[in-house]
């Protein structure tokens, strides 16, 4: 690849170096990047997180965080500071290649700024982003903009609710040698956010039936969330405590000792 400017537009980005938790996968993929095209230059724009206005480095990466805090009544105003940010950095360095997650607002803002600096514009899917009930959706249907799937399933929905298919499957990526191999004790793992989007409820029930099957099951789910106190009592009411194992909130590096001991992520 010659020399490009890239932009990122994401609704939150890692506050510093230590903040492992937020959208790991596109930090694996900044890191890697920056490591294998080291005469490009990426700028970051994060819309919502973290929770202070500033501009900082993370990992030698410019990032310009605009500190919206989910605020729906903000958010057309917000979109404004992006577009300011984005046209005071490309008067700095002229940019090349726009890059927003999800198919949202930042693929809204992505859309105008790539049409205004002449550009490219890809645009990487992600879960309910693809549902017609999605507004953004119907907003870029139409657009030059270059959607990239995650997987094969996702690709099918997306066709599924707009008769069109995105443009490129890729899949994210991991470090692999981010942990060490172990023995695998953990029959059952559950790792993300205790939601009730995510349903952890269903995995417990899993583990029960597991637990029938062969008593001596050990279940681990990692997160934390406002499901918590009740997934809890959900654990203690079926008496699963003894094959059952909360671990709270765990960083990147942990996580991936998890899956290292575990035989079965659900």
């Amino acid at each position: 690849m010659n020399k490009k400017h890239i932009l990122i537009i994401t609704p939150g980005f890692p506050k510093d170096e230590r903040d492992s938790n937020c959208i790991p996968p596109l930090q694996d993929f900044l890191l890697k990047f920056s490591s294998i095209h080291q005469s490009s230059q990426i700028s970051v724009i994060t819309l919502q997180y973290p929770y202070e206005k500033r501009s900082y480095n993370w990992n030698k990466i410019g990032v310009v965080s605009l500190a919206g805090k989910n605020s729906v009544i903000f958010k057309p105003l917000n979109w404004l500071k992006a577009i300011s940010q984005a046209k005071k950095i490309h008067k700095s360095n002229p940019i090349d290649i726009i890059h927003s997650l999800w198919l949202g607002e930042c693929a809204l803002i992505g859309n105008h700024l790539s049409n205004k600096f002449s550009c490219d514009h890809f645009c990487t899917l992600m879960g309910q982003d693809v549902k017609l009930s999605n507004k953004y959706l119907h907003w870029l249907k139409n657009d030059n903009t270059k959607l990239i799937a995650l997987s094969k399933n996702q690709t099918d929905l997306f066709f599924k609710f707009t008769g069109k298919n995105p443009d490129q499957i890729i899949p994210w990526g991991i470090d692999d040698n981010s942990a060490g191999n172990s023995n695998r004790d953990i029959d059952l793992l559950g790792v993300g956010s205790l939601i009730p989007l995510k349903n952890y409820s269903l995995f417990i029930k899993l583990a029960e039936e597991a637990v029938k099957i062969n008593p001596k099951v050990k279940c681990v789910l990692a997160g934390s969330g406002p499901e918590f106190s009740r997934l809890r009592g959900m654990v203690e009411e079926k008496k699963l405590a003894d094959n059952f194992e909360f671990t709270g909130l765990l960083n990147r590096l942990d996580i991936f000792k998890l899956m290292q001991r575990s035989k079965i992520l659900v």
